[in-house]
Order: C-alpha cells, then sequence, then structure tokens
C-alpha cells in the first residue's frame, strides 16, 4: 500500500463497483418484504423470515469470505479474484429474486428463501473482497475516508435508480404494456440484473494492477497455519473491534426499519402515486449525494470519529420527534428523509473508514493485516442487526393489522412508529455508543509510527495509544 494521494480515475474507478453493493443492499432493504407481502402474496411474519433468514445466511457467509480473500494467492490479486467469479451469476440472481411463480404457498416461501440465500451469497462473494479493496489502495489516515467518500457518493447516486425506477418500471409496464405487477417486477429485476454486471465490470478493469501484492510466501505460510476460527478470535480480542461493532449493529438495526418501513408508510398511510413513490426515493438519493461530500469535509475539519456520533446521535433524535409529533404528510415524510439521510450516509461512509484503520492495529497486535478478515466480521455484525429489524418489522406488521379488515388505523399507526421511533431509538443508542470508541486520529498516527518502527525491528514507544491496545 502507499500513503500517496490516490488519482481521481482511481477513485472513481473504484467507486463505481459500488453498483454491486448500493443496487443490491437497497432494492433488497427498501422492496423485498413488500414485494413478497403485496405482490407474492406471502404472509408478513413469514415473509419477514424469508427475509431475515437471508440476510444472517449472508451475514454467517461475511467472515468466510473475508478469510478466504485474505488468504488467496490469485494472480488476480486476492480481492478481484473473488469479485470476478460473482458478477454473472449475481445478474441472474438479481432477476430471480423478484420473479414470481404460481407455487403453493409453503413451496414459494421456500423457493424464495433459497432464491434470497443465493442472492447473497453473491452479494458477499462480490462485497467484502470490494470493500477489502478500498483499504488496500492506499493506508492514507485521510484519504481512506476520501476513498469511502467517493463509493459512498456514486453508491448514493445509483440508490436514486435502485429506489426511484422500480416503482416506475412496474407502472410502465402495467399501464404502457398492459401487463400485471408480476411482469412488472420481473422486469425490475431483469433492468437492475444487467446495471449491476455492468457497474462490477467497469471495477474489475479500473482497479487492475492497483490492489496490494498478494503476501509473501513465508507470510503466506504464517496465514495458512492460522485457522479460520483463531484468526476471527484474534480480530475480536481487539477492543476498539468490539466498539465498533456494537455501533454497527445498533445502527443496522435502526437503518434496517427505516427502510423496510418506507413503502409500507407511502402507500398505505399516504396512498401515493407511482410518482410520488419514486419522488420519495429519488429524494432520499439525492439527499445522501449531497451529504457525502459535507461528511467528507467535516470528516477532515474534524475527527471522524466525532462525526460518525453525532450524525448518529442527530439523525436518531429527529426520528424520535417526528415519531412524537408524527408524520402528517407525504411532505412531512420528505423532510423526516432529509435529516435521517445525515446519520445514515455518514455511517456508511465514515463506518468502513474506521474499520480500514483497525487493520494496523490488527497487525500492530497480531502480527498480521487482514483487512478481508476486518470487513467480514464488520458486515457479519451489521447484518445480524438488519435481521433482527426485518423480523421484528414484519411481526409489527402481522401483530399491527396490516392487510386486516377493519385495522386500517391501527396498522398505519404501528407503521409510523415502525419509520419513526423504532429507528430513532436504536441510532440514539448507536450514537451514543459510539462516544467510547477509541480510534482518533491522533492515536491511530502514533499507532502507525510504532508499527512502522516494530516492522523495521528499531525501538517503538505505545505512548499515545496506549488505549488502543488494551485488552
Amino acid at each position: 500500500m502507499t500513503e500517496k494521494k490516490l488519482s481521481v480515475g482511481t477513485k472513481l474507478g473504484y467507486a463505481i463497483g459500488a453498483f454491486g453493493d448500493a443496487i443490491p443492499l437497497n432494492i433488497f432493504n427498501f422492496y423485498f418484504l413488500f414485494f413478497l407481502t403485496d405482490i407474492a402474496g406471502v404472509a408478513p411474519v413469514k415473509a419477514g423470515m424469508v427475509s431475515s433468514i437471508a440476510v444472517l445466511w449472508n451475514g454467517v457467509l461475511d467472515p468466510f469470505i473475508g478469510y478466504l480473500s485474505d488468504n488467496s494467492k490469485s494472480r488476480m490479486g486476492r480481492r478481484r479474484s473473488f469479485m470476478a467469479k460473482a458478477v454473472f451469476p449475481y445478474g441472474i440472481c438479481m432477476y430471480l429474486i423478484f420473479s414470481d411463480l404460481p407455487l403453493p404457498s409453503n413451496i414459494k416461501v421456500l423457493y424464495f428463501m433459497v432464491i434470497a440465500m443465493a442472492y447473497y451469497t453473491c452479494y458477499t462473494t462480490y462485497v467484502i473482497p470490494f470493500f477489502a479493496l478500498g483499504g488496500e489502495l492506499t493506508d492514507d489516515f485521510e484519504e481512506r475516508t476520501s476513498v469511502r467518500a467517493w463509493g459512498s457518493a456514486v453508491g448514493y447516486a445509483t440508490m436514486i435508480l435502485a429506489l426511484a425506477l422500480p416503482p416506475m418500471i412496474v407502472a410502465f409496464v402495467e399501464e404502457t404494456l398492459d401487463s400485471s405487477p408480476v411482469q412488472g417486477w420481473r422486469t425490475v429485476g431483469t433492468v437492475f440484473g444487467i446495471l449491476i454486471i455492468l457497474g462490477m465490470s467497469i471495477c474489475l478493469l479500473c482497479t487492475k494492477g492497483k490492489e496490494a501484492a498478494n503476501p509473501s510466501p513465508a507470510q503466506g505460510e504464517k496465514e495458512k497455519r492460522k485457522n479460520f476460527f483463531l484468526s476471527y478470535l484474534e480480530v475480536l480480542k481487539l477492543r476498539p473491534v468490539r466498539f465498533l461493532g456494537i455501533t454497527v449493529f445498533f445502527w443496522a438495526m435502526a437503518a434496517a426499519a427505516a427502510s423496510g418501513g418506507a413503502v409500507y408508510m407511502l402507500t398505505t398511510n399516504f396512498q401515493v402515486t407511482a410518482g410520488q413513490q419514486s419522488l420519495y426515493f429519488t429524494c432520499i438519493g439525492l439527499f445522501s449525494v449531497l451529504w457525502a461530500p459535507v461528511i467528507n469535509g467535516l470528516g477532515k475539519k474534524f475527527d471522524k470519529k466525532h462525526v460518525y456520533c453525532c450524525a448518529m446521535l442527530f439523525s436518531g433524535t429527529v426520528l424520535c420527534l417526528f415519531g412524537i409529533i408524527g408524520v402528517k404528510s407525504f411532505e412531512w415524510a420528505i423532510a423526516m428523509a432529509f435529516f435521517f439521510t445525515f446519520g445514515n450516509t455518514t455511517f456508511f461512509t465514515v463506518y468502513f473508514s474506521l474499520m480500514y484503520d483497525l487493520s494496523e492495529l490488527d497487525e500492530y497486535v497480531n502480527g498480521e493485516e487482514r483487512i478481508g478478515a476486518m470487513a467480514g466480521l464488520m458486515d457479519l455484525i451489521q447484518k445480524c442487526g438488519t435481521a433482527v429489524s426485518m423480523q421484528l418489522l414484519g411481526v409489527f406488521l402481522q401483530f399491527g393489522g396490516y392487510d386486516v379488515a377493519g385495522q386500517e388505523a391501527k396498522a398505519a399507526e404501528t407503521i409510523i412508529s415502525a419509520n419513526t421511533l423504532l429507528p430513532g431509538i436504536l441510532g440514539v443508542c448507536a450514537g451514543l455508543l459510539a462516544i467510547v470508541y477509541p480510534v482518533t486520529k491522533a492515536r491511530h498516527q502514533a499507532l502507525k509510527r510504532a508499527l512502522e518502527q516494530k516492522k523495521t525491528g528499531k525501538p517503538h514507544s505505545e505512548a499515545g495509544f496506549e488505549k488502543l491496545i488494551r485488552r
């Protein structure tokens, strides 16, 4: 790796790879539960179960893919080789996950569970090495934040497509082509399957030769002897890793609740048209794009740890306030989205940068640089939070009277709570817990100086980063 500033072309080429992350993740989080309940006819609790099992499967795979990519010796590069294998299967799964078949109820649930697990297998195979690749392009403290800001900006621009286009595509297929919503959603899967294949392919081409070199044979033999569980146990023993993981879990729950509940709020509480629904999600994407450079600037002016915790506290508090005073109209929902996206964009921009910084701590304490393992572990924690929240949302809908005659008012009230108080309280918890996260810019720089001296056999001091190595 190098501390030199990266070119715009390198950052943009890497960032385009976010097509393989932002599109599948956001379409799943915002639309899959709704697709299951309202298009495929799956009961809310069963739909929540399918979604949560798929996400948990993704989380279980994350550490394995991270470990395998850390130890890969492919000529393509230990990260890019995994990314390349996922490209075409990924596109096919995108089509299948939104393809409803005329199957018996229980068989249909099993079908979607299998397809959703295959979908997330492809997602993990691509995304974990993609995240790790971002940390290997540079080891500069601020440049890593910049790389993630580029990735977030492209990701959120792509998010506009992922969120705004589906209702418009479905409406076009229904009205212009005189077809059914089922065919409309198949078209959604086809369009976005093609888009993610193109985006991932461009990333692979633009990052060719930019990845850090594979470990030397001697180091590789050492890694090979260290088994999977011991590797992750060593990472988990690092105190800052545990602190970061707790904040990730709580914010993942908050984000999943706000994402999965949005479509229900729009269609049930405000009875919006396809155009208004697209406008709402376009606004979410635009707000996220607008926030990205602001967050990047704040990360350079202030310690990114403080930006991270303050943003989550702010957005969580605002959601709680909306839960108390109510979301009175479609316009109010857009205003609420503006404030929520500040915390959500900050989380997905800064948390990866914080995670990258922990790789030097791992190398100093354990003698190994395992960005892939770190990415896999954090994504596992994130997916656990997402899975818990999705199942909880399904339970909320089922027992809140969703789609039950005579309980429309109760269902509408439950949906608003699922979009405000639930994610708001979880977001505030994430922000409060982030306050005790110990990695700061000064401590990270002291750690890097000691690491360089340790690697060259020179005397070194742990002054300035004692809190990072405390068990």
